[in-house]
């Protein structure tokens, strides 16, 4: 979906994603200059969505590195001077 924020031109997109815990999701961006800006955006989501790729602009590199190896191995890193 697709539409401009009357109070300033800026446009937006929403999109509902499949639930995963029970709750409906999603997933709101504005603040594009254009319709065309936002479209692009949805589709670059949306083909991230297919491949399995998580987009998530809230996720530092931080909370990246301590969930990367759960999400990966399904273990979590332990101390090693190996």
């Amino acid at each position: 979906m697709l539409n401009t924020q009357s109070d300033h031109g800026r446009w937006a997109y929403a999109v509902d994603l499949p639930a995963t815990s029970g709750k409906r999701e999603t997933r709101r961006r504005s603040g594009f200059p254009d319709e065309n800006t936002a479209l692009t955006a949805l589709h670059h989501f949306l083909a991230a969505e297919r491949t399995g790729i998580a987009l998530d602009e809230t996720l530092t590199v931080a909370d990246y590195l301590t969930e990367w190896p759960v999400r990966s191995t399904g273990s979590t890193w332990t101390a090693s001077t190996g």
